[in-house]
């Protein structure tokens, strides 16, 4: 068993219950003896831990009830359905009986817009390139091993479930601030049976099995693998008439999944302490809903067959205790067995909580329990199901709300200015529907032969006969409602400039809002992208922090069951190539994770790098004698953009004649400098040169 720490910790959250509180339904410990702690706690404690489970996850359950209410109502927004503010009362006007929602509830989709592009940006930022992340082994100097490892968990990570994991984490997150990601292992295998070659001795009949001796060196055995080629045959030194081929079915294993399993855990299905700083068992405890099929949940919590029965009338809602006087009564015995076969579903809970349930300090605890069933299927150290005992369960979040674990999307944030947009857009547009038409009067004495019950035919091809002193205008007279939307258009249309220039994400493009700059200046379109890409970066950079933790994680329990060598390509077409990983190089090893955010870096180099280009063809434009002074100031701009060799690209001024020849053609310099020792003003070629008398300063150039 695991030696348990003695180093202090704070206190759960959990309250522990009292010592004399049962269950109402009888108790099932389907885990009894599996694990380290399931044979350390007794049978009480285990009763009492389940009891424990039960009612902490009920509470955390029934307490986050309002905020999956806000989390199904952004999620309706998401999908431009906005059908939650139908009933509300207008907010401007409390006396107002009816908003217009009420009567018209379309939607300019300001929101959507600004959500479609934080998710495309972040997803382009994140994943954009292969790899999208980048592995450095803990306390090792190997950039091959580091290299090697990086591209096989890329490898890895494509045949697994992560990035789309990750991907839907940064669409829910988007719109409801907040989304978790669960993270596990899974391997699984299967038992077969196919056709193989094998190798039979003619003597005997019976097929030869290969195996090792007590020194560990390969021997034949009466019962093992079958030999199925003729290298391992000549191996054993079996002649060809020793041998005939034939084939069998043979018995085998194969491996269907053998890697990182990663899910969106659905904010119907979790539940933890909301007053909580932070996502850590040191705060709260963490519960996961979940179903699965009775037939797997036996197989993997390794439930013998004889508690099959047990099981299947429990899921049935079999009583332990029959109650006459309510008319109870237990299932029959034949509706149990006809369920026997059938792979139902059981919903289970997997708990992470923090308490003492044999007492003394607190533990770690992994278990997977039913409520329902007042059952439990695994309990053990946490520190046993995942390296370091690390809570697997992680939050994606955007605007994080300090103190609290949870973000606010732009659904939330924005739900008001959204509203009011929208108000005034269906104020305008319910107008305007029955300002489109054109009403039309007509006065039936301005005819000459107008008759009771006949019909007005305006029609201009058809002539009219008007009454003597009657003209059109006194028989047909049209009238349309007055324009009045003026100022309730260019209201929507600050409104609109406002939230977008409060998002960041597109630009007040009209420019005609007081102190806003307008795009359609060089100078306003640079300080609105300016201002867009600080306040877009913000909210990406806290999603791509929670994604590196659950990247990094992932690595981890990958080479943490690294258990073989593996052998994977790379690249692609012509440039594939064959790398291996060894287990012994990386089995159990810690990394660090980052993400690479290669487009991301692209798009800020090359916005760098034009800039540069133009500090540097500017600098080349100063005359040689201003350049000195104005050095300085060209390589404070230069290494403002991110150049840490900047003081190389800005080179020193040519002033005296050694700097105007190393700036000359090779052709035209020798010219140059016999022009220069002629004048005095450097030594002959290989000559001494000669010092300045005393008081005399070198010679310079003067400025052209």
């Amino acid at each position: 068993m695991r030696a348990m720490s003695t180093v202090a910790t704070l206190p759960g959250k959990t309250t522990d219950l009292p010592a004399n509180s049962q269950p109402a339904r009888k108790f099932r410990n389907f885990a009894a003896g599996t694990t380290p702690l399931s044979r350390y706690l007794t049978a009480d404690q285990t009763r009492w831990l389940t009891t424990h489970l039960c009612e902490r996850w009920t509470t955390l359950n029934t307490n986050m009830t309002s905020w999956r209410e806000k989390m199904a109502k952004w999620e309706r927004m998401s999908e431009e359905d906005f059908s939650d503010r139908k009933d509300q009362r207008d907010q401007v006007n409390d006396s107002s009986v009816r908003d217009i929602f009420m009567d018209q509830n379309d939607t300019l989709g300001t929101i959507g817009g600004f959500y479609d592009f934080h998710f495309a940006q972040a997803k382009d930022d994140i994943f954009g390139t292969r790899p999208w992340l980048a592995v450095t082994p803990e306390g090792k100097d190997d950039i091959e091993l580091a290299d090697t490892m990086t591209k096989h968990a890329q490898w890895k990570f494509n045949q697994s479930d992560l990035e789309q994991a990750l991907i839907d984490a940064l669409k829910v997150s988007t719109w409801g601030g907040t989304a978790f990601v669960k993270a596990g292992y899974r391997k699984d295998v299967e038992k077969i049976r196919r056709v193989a070659n094998v190798a039979v001795s003619t003597a005997t009949g019976q097929p030869f099995f290969k195996g090792v001796d007590e020194a560990g060196n390969p021997a034949l055995v009466e019962a093992g693998e079958y030999i199925e080629t003729a290298e391992e045959l000549a191996s054993f030194g079996i002649s060809d008439e020793e041998n005939v081929w034939k084939q069998m079915d043979v018995e085998d294993v194969v491996t269907n999944y053998h890697n990182v399993e990663s899910a969106l855990v659905d904010y119907k299905n979790i539940a933890f302490e909301t007053t909580a700083p932070l996502l850590t068992l040191r705060h709260t405890d963490v519960f996961v809903k979940f179903k699965m099929g009775l037939i797997d949940v036996m197989s993997k919590y390794g439930i013998p067959e004889s508690r099959r029965r047990e099981l299947i009338g429990a899921l049935m809602g079999e009583s332990d205790e029959t109650r006459d006087h309510r008319e109870e009564s237990e299932p029959a015995d034949a509706s149990v067995a006809a369920e026997e076969n059938t792979n139902p579903l059981v919903t289970l809970v997997e708990g992470f909580v923090r308490c003492a349930p044999a007492g003394g300090e607190t533990i770690q605890i992994h278990a997977i329990f039913s409520p329902d069933l007042n059952a439990i299927f695994r309990l053990d150290y946490l520190a046993n199901v995942t390296p370091g005992a690390i809570l697997p369960v992680f939050p994606v979040r955007i605007n994080k709300i300090p103190g609290r674990i949870f973000g606010k999307g732009y659904f939330e944030k924005y739900e008001n200015p959204n509203n009011a947009i929208d108000r005034q857009y269906n104020l305008i547009t319910y107008r305007n529907r029955p300002n489109a038409h054109v009403w039309t009067t007509f006065q039936p004495e301005a005819l000459a032969d107008w008759q009771e019950g006949k019909n007005l035919v305006l029609d201009p091809n058809v002539p009219l006969q008007l009454a003597p002193g009657k003209t059109i205008q006194d028989l047909i007279q049209f009238a349309t409602a007055p324009d009045t939307n003026g100022r309730a258009e260019n209201l929507l249309n600050s409104m609109l400039q406002m939230i977008q220039m409060r998002s960041g994400i597109t630009s007040a493009a009209q420019g005609e809002l007081k102190g806003v700059p307008s795009a359609n200046t060089a100078t306003g379109t640079r300080d609105l992208m300016s201002r867009g890409a600080t306040l877009v970066k913000c909210p990406i950079t806290e999603q791509q922090s929670d994604i590196r933790a659950i990247v990094e994680f992932a690595t981890l329990l990958l080479y943490a069951n690294q258990d073989l060598d593996e052998t994977f390509t790379w690249a692609e077409g012509r440039e594939t190539k064959l790398l291996t990983i060894e287990k012994d190089k990386v089995l159990g090893i810690r990394v660090n994770a980052t993400l690479t955010l290669t487009q991301a870096q692209n798009r800020e180099k090359l916005e760098s790098a034009m800039a540069a280009t133009d500090l540097v063809i500017k600098y080349i434009s100063i005359p040689e004698i201003e350049k000195p002074a104005a050095r300085p100031a060209f390589i404070q701009a230069l290494s403002s953009l991110g150049f840490h060799n900047a003081e190389d690209i800005i080179r020193q001024a040519a002033v005296d004649p050694a700097g105007v020849l190393a700036m000359l053609p090779p052709d035209i310099a020798p010219v140059v400098e016999q022009a220069f020792v002629q004048a005095g003003l450097i030594a002959p070629p290989g000559g001494p040169e000669s010092p300045p008398a005393a008081g005399q300063a070198a010679p310079v150039m003067a400025a052209a």
